[in-house]
């Protein structure tokens, strides 16, 4: 209780999350009454006076809450294209020589934007004032329902919108003559172009991300392996990084034997110095900020205290940006270093009391599963995947990133003065960050080393973090001390209390091992947006998921890991009933490959028509080494999952198509509701004008209709509609550099028959669910927050 700190800093995050749930206002009320009483109160002990600055701390957090809410989403993006325009850059990313494309934050009036300039040209710095001709608005990512989004992210950090333009419609307007981040991404640019010129290019990318924090050139292959071997935390430059320089610079310097002040004010000068190199980043900032506040005690002749330091940081950290409390990077920073400092010592002795293990070997086993205690939980929450190994991991990856950062401090001490000696340990650096990747990638060829696991619910999330700090708080706290806590903490004197209270620990385990999977939604259709492709994931009423197409995937971008793989893990999906491929264009079928890879799939229905596409090829041998069933429809057929009826209504089984779009497998869904109401959905691929009037043969009449072909010229079809007679009509779709988002005509077709027209690029995520039909946007919901 002698924390102050601690508490103001849990009481002020606590009255962020009441406000952002609740309501400012009601929060506020709660908060006051609960101040007034304490005040009140004629106790002077040192709990009272504890649950003073809490309730004072938790207002304030409510108060900021209020004054600075978290920047919404709008429901419906609007992309008019803006005209002639003045931007200020706020960050830009490292310009290589061979860089064809830059994401820059800018600033033009009271709003920030995404700037995605491609065939920049130039080099721009923070402080630059651009002179930019038009441009085209678009959405800063996809945004879908139950998974974090890159858009949530720069929301998160004030900025409301994206534009993109190419490099010959900006202009350098003005340089500021001195300012401190151009001057730190000068310095940044340099380092990086040392990199490349001294360091071996297959250690490049990796080393860039871990001594610069620019991950721009690691391949999504790479990140996902660190992830999954539970090494991902050292890619983004964190409070392992700044921990690791801070023990250097101190080691160094106390060798030279510097006296104790200005041994603190260089430790100081060197963690902010490299946290700024780095980026700037949320986590290297407050690392940074966290030690300085621990080592800045000696300045006075204090005694350093670590848990006040991460307090403190974490209090102006909250203050400056309250939003932050939602974000994964900034939760799983500070719970890095929490689970450090509560479990480190408690499973070191624990392991050490074990004769046949040295302390030192204790020690560091103790460090890597402390780590964990209180991130993994988040971890996979954020990311779906619990790294078994992550422990053992660790304990080679901690050392090898140590050395890289050695070597990387010598490279640079050197590499501009002495280019041959710089050169040298350019090289040196090529066998611990390739040892790295190593370790990922060897972790990534035991499945058991990482499992899948579904987006936790949060019961189970509040009985596993009670289960890990209940002992914590039996220990720390006892009941002799505080009559206040006497009825909630049990007393661990005594060997009985003991066996209580690890039965208490176990139980909450267990429950949380039995609520962790949240159960699916049943009578739901939801179409996710996955940008110029397709992807539609089914619940029906009784239970089962179908997934209509996967997404596109490509060299850039594979829509079942970022979306669709995230979308069923967070409704706690892990088996997908069946997967139904519409034809073989990779837009719609090359994430369904990647999808039977990580998760289990029981039967694969796709069109009769056989195209010949290697892509086909390679799906139907994917589905055969997984055990995969493949029954191939035809007009007709049909089959049905959870009380949701497929019917097949193309192609014929004799179909001779005039384009590969035409092949497409159309399904009507249907499903009975009450007062003898039916939902129908008609899903028809990418089918176009022949196939079209082959599907209107048959009664294609349904309430729904998912626009053909993205909603391109090509499809829906004036005959077509007059036959569906849809009510509304969901696009999957994006504006790309060949392609409009939505045909003119089609557009004109459905505004002229009345149709409601739902659109992934401008509403994100569409959300079906009836009868009576309901439709809700992934936008709007977030819009709601």
């Amino acid at each position: 209780m002698n924390r102050p700190f601690v508490w103001a800093a849990i009481a002020f995050a606590g009255g962020l999350w009441a406000a952002s749930a609740f309501g400012a206002l009601a929060a506020a009320l709660a908060a006051g009454g609960a101040l007034a009483g304490l005040i009140v109160l004629k106790r002077r002990d040192t709990v009272v006076h504890t649950a003073r600055i809490a309730a004072v701390f938790f207002l304030c957090g409510v108060i900021d809450q209020g004054l600075n809410p978290p920047l919404a989403s709008p429901a419906r993006l609007d992309l008019t294209p803006p005209g002639e325009w003045t931007a200020e850059v706020v960050d830009a990313p490292i310009f290589y020589p061979d860089i064809d494309f830059a994401s820059l934050i800018v600033r033009t009036g009271n709003e920030s934007l995404l700037l995605r300039w491609s065939d920049p040209g130039w080099t721009a710095y923070p402080g630059d004032q651009l002179r930019i001709a038009g441009g085209e608005r678009t959405p800063i990512s996809n945004v879908n329902f139950g998974v974090g989004s890159y858009e949530e992210y720069l929301r998160a950090r004030g900025v409301s919108g994206a534009v993109s333009i190419r490099g010959d419609r900006v202009e350098l307007a003005s340089r500021p003559r001195f300012a401190l981040w151009q001057s730190l991404a000068r310095v940044r640019e340099f380092e990086a172009r040392m990199i490349l010129r001294l360091v071996p290019e297959p250690s490049q990318p990796f080393l860039l991300a871990v001594w610069l924090g620019d991950r721009t050139r690691l391949t999504e292959d790479i990140r996902e392996r660190f992830v999954r071997a539970g090494t991902a935390h050292v890619l983004a430059v964190s409070g392992l990084h700044v921990g690791l320089i801070f023990v250097t610079v101190e080691t160094l310097l106390k060798m030279l034997r510097l006296r104790e002040r200005p041994r603190t004010l260089l430790v100081i000068v060197a963690v902010f110095g490299f946290a700024l190199l780095a980026g700037a980043r949320v986590s290297s900032l407050r690392a940074a900020l966290m030690v300085s506040l621990y080592v800045s005690a000696r300045l006075f002749r204090r005694e350093p205290d670590a848990p006040t330091a991460l307090a403190i940081a974490a209090l102006l950290f909250l203050a400056v940006n309250p939003a932050l409390l939602g974000d994964t990077a900034f939760l799983l920073s500070f719970g890095a270093v929490a689970s450090l400092m509560l479990y480190a010592d408690p499973l070191a002795d624990i392991l050490a009391s074990a004769r046949w293990m040295p302390f030192p070997l204790a020690r560091a086993l103790a460090t890597c599963a402390a780590v964990q205690m209180l991130t993994w939980p988040i971890a996979a929450h954020a990311f779906h995947v619990v790294p078994v190994g992550a422990v053992l991991m660790n304990l080679a990856a901690v050392p090898l990133l140590a050395a890289v950062l050695w070597l990387s401090l010598l490279m640079t001490a050197f590499g501009s003065l002495a280019p041959d000696i710089g050169l040298l340990f350019g090289h040196a650096l090529h066998f611990p960050t390739q040892a790295m990747v190593g370790i990922a990638k060897f972790a990534d060829l035991f499945s058991f080393l990482s499992l899948d696991v579904t987006q936790p619910a949060r019961f189970a999330l509040a009985c596993y973090f009670a289960a890990v700090l209940l002992p914590l708080a039996a220990g720390y706290f006892r009941p002799t001390q505080s009559r206040l806590l006497r009825p909630l903490v049990p007393d661990v004197s005594s060997r009985g209390a003991r066996w209580r209270t690890a039965g208490m620990v176990a139980v909450l385990l267990a429950l949380s091992a039995v609520f962790w999977r949240p159960a699916p939604p049943r009578g739901v259709v939801d179409f996710l947006d996955v940008s110029h492709s397709d992807a539609t994931v089914i619940y029906p009423p009784g239970g089962g998921v179908v997934l209509v197409d996967g997404g596109d995937s490509n060299e850039y971008v594979d829509y079942t890991k970022t979306v669709v793989l995230p979308s069923l893990h967070a409704h706690g999906v892990t088996r997908v009933d069946v997967a139904v491929a519409t034809h073989a264009d990779r837009d719609h079928i090359g994430g369904l490959i990647t999808l039977m890879q990580r998760m289990p799939v029981g039967t694969l229905v796709t069109t009769s028509v056989e195209s010949g596409k290697p892509l086909e090829e390679l799906l139907l041998a994917t589905a055969a080494e997984h055990d995969v069933a493949v029954v191939r429809l035809s007009a007709g057929e049909e089959f049905s999952v959870g009380g949701a009826r497929f019917e097949a209504l193309h192609p014929p089984l004799d179909y001779a198509p005039p384009a590969s779009n035409d092949t497409s497998l159309v399904l009507r869904l249907t499903w009975p509701g009450a007062n003898g109401e039916q939902l129908s959905v008609l899903l028809p691929g990418d089918l176009e004008f022949d196939g079209e009037l082959h599907t209107i043969q048959r009664d294609c009449a349904a309430q729904v209709l998912k626009a053909g072909h993205h909603g391109s010229a090509s499809s829906s079809s004036q005959i077509f509609l007059d036959a569906v007679r849809p009510q509304h009509a969901v696009v999957s779709t994006r504006k790309t550099g060949r392609l409009n988002a939505i045909g003119g005509a089609v557009q004109d077709r459905f505004d002229a028959a009345g149709v409601t027209i739902w659109r992934t690029d401008l509403q994100g995520g569409i959300r079906l669910e009836g009868p009576p039909l309901q439709f809700t946007t992934a936008r709007s919901v977030r819009a709601a927050y």
